[in-house]
């Protein structure tokens, strides 16, 4: 297990180290006969890698999920966190900087919660992305991280999942995406809800080729609890209050459930 861990290790000083050489290290099935795990297996968690993009001031949602997950086990979870207030790292980069930091070798099956779309949201809108590039390109960033790491099955030998969740519409339907002030420029309600479809899009698109691995956590319970309604979860178009967090460790746990 050692050996395991000084393997990823080093693969996190090369990555992190040169902002990964061109083409990425240790990313494509070929370039270095990697041999993909048939399956992510189970089933007792050991840690959560929380990666993405922060969804709050104090993001709170990962730890709400890992108490709940506690009461069931004998051994409390571990729980690190990578995600970034505007995300400037990669997803694979998290990933791995996450991993590093974990502080008991890794025995037992691994949880990677993601939370993405505010930046991509905010550049799709500010460089009048079409549907097509914001799809391509979160594709591609979600791809590269769960290629990484089914690459290396004797790192996770309980197996790891990937949970994806989307930022939450903070508008209703069409409602005129004026309600979110200055969180986006150049910005309309259908190129917004044009970028927002490219982002679920992308998931789908990774979950359907890794279904072994990915799940996606539905935030519809947001609905009932946008910036028009009076008991809102959101403090603006781009972060979520305290109850949005209980509300998202909620889908979380769903999702792990399911």
């Amino acid at each position: 297990m050692k050996q395991r861990k000084k393997i990823f290790n080093a693969l996190g000083i090369l990555a992190i180290g040169a902002i990964l050489t061109v083409g990425g290290l240790f990313l494509w099935p070929n370039q270095f006969n990697i041999i993909f795990a048939p399956q992510a297996s189970s089933k007792k968690v050991q840690a959560i890698v929380e990666i993405g993009e922060k969804t709050s001031e104090k993001t709170t949602y990962a730890q709400t999920v890992k108490r709940e997950i506690d009461k069931s086990i004998t051994l409390p979870i571990e729980v690190v966190s990578f995600s970034e207030t505007t995300r400037t790292t990669s997803l694979r980069d998290q990933a791995v900087l996450g991993y590093n930091s974990l502080t008991k070798p890794i025995k037992d099956h691994i949880y990677f919660f993601v939370t993405l779309g505010q930046s991509e949201l905010v550049a799709a809108l500010q460089h009048n992305e079409s549907k097509q590039t914001v799809t391509n390109k979160v594709t591609s960033n979600l791809t590269e991280l769960v290629e990484l790491l089914a690459s290396r099955p004797g790192v996770f030998p309980s197996g790891f999942t990937v949970f994806l969740a989307t930022f939450p519409k903070p508008i209703k339907g069409d409602s005129d995406i004026a309600r979110c002030g200055q969180s986006f420029t150049n910005a309309t309600t259908a190129k917004y809800l044009e970028a927002y479809d490219a982002l679920k899009q992308a998931e789908e698109n990774v979950r359907t080729l890794y279904p072994q691995y990915v799940k996606i956590v539905t935030t519809s319970s947001f609905s009932a609890h946008t910036l028009e309604n009076s008991n809102r979860w959101f403090v603006d178009c781009l972060h979520i209050n305290p109850a949005g967090e209980n509300g998202l460790a909620k889908a979380f746990i769903d999702s792990a459930k399911n």
